[in-house]
């Protein structure tokens, strides 16, 4: 007797049980917020992350337990995932700071800072071209920050200077356009 499709004995039956065990182990590296353990491989973008007690490096050290968060459009949880502006607007939460919910809202909110002059947890704003703020991130220290850039990439760590990310390993240049920094906290 033959072995059909369905049957435990084909060949496609084990390459498909093969399939769903290594899924299903992959999905177990997916970011847990209980765990606060970055999830994705991780930044090849070194940070040192600050230390000096501040509620703004208390904001920046939140959104950098962030790293690794899948990127959904309208999200504001760890637990659903995050745009660009619901992860500031949770970590500034968390923390007792209300702040609007849009990066362009945002982008108005809190007092204009220098770039030579921004300090942990401050706001960086950017836009394409010309055009209005359309997105967020939240400056480290170390010349770095942290934002949720897209569903391919969630939320990660870029330079500054440069712009430039590693998402899945791979040397990413974000396409937008530095606009201005604001500082919400002290």
């Amino acid at each position: 007797m033959n072995a059909g499709p369905g049957d435990r004995r084909s060949p496609g039956w084990l390459w498909l049980m093969l399939l769903v065990v290594v899924l299903s182990l992959n999905a177990c590296s997916v970011f847990s917020p209980a765990s606060k353990t970055p999830s994705r491989e991780p930044s090849a973008i070194s940070v040192r992350l600050p230390e000096d007690g501040s509620l703004g490096s208390q904001i920046a050290i939140e959104a950098y337990w962030q790293l690794g968060a899948p990127y959904v459009l309208g999200g504001e949880t760890p637990e659903k995932g995050f745009d660009c502006s619901g992860l500031a607007y949770y970590v500034y939460q968390l923390h007792g700071v209300t702040i609007p919910r849009t990066s362009l809202e945002q982008s108005r909110f809190g007092k204009l800072v220098n770039t030579n002059a921004l300090k942990p947890g401050d706001l960086l704003f950017f836009s394409k071209g010309a055009g209005a703020v359309n997105h967020v991130g939240i400056f480290l220290g170390d010349d770095a920050f942290i934002h949720a850039l897209n569903p391919d990439q969630g939320v990660l760590v870029t330079r500054f200077s440069t712009r430039t990310t590693y998402g899945k390993g791979i040397p990413f240049r974000l396409p937008s356009r530095y606009h201005h920094a604001r500082r919400v906290v002290p």
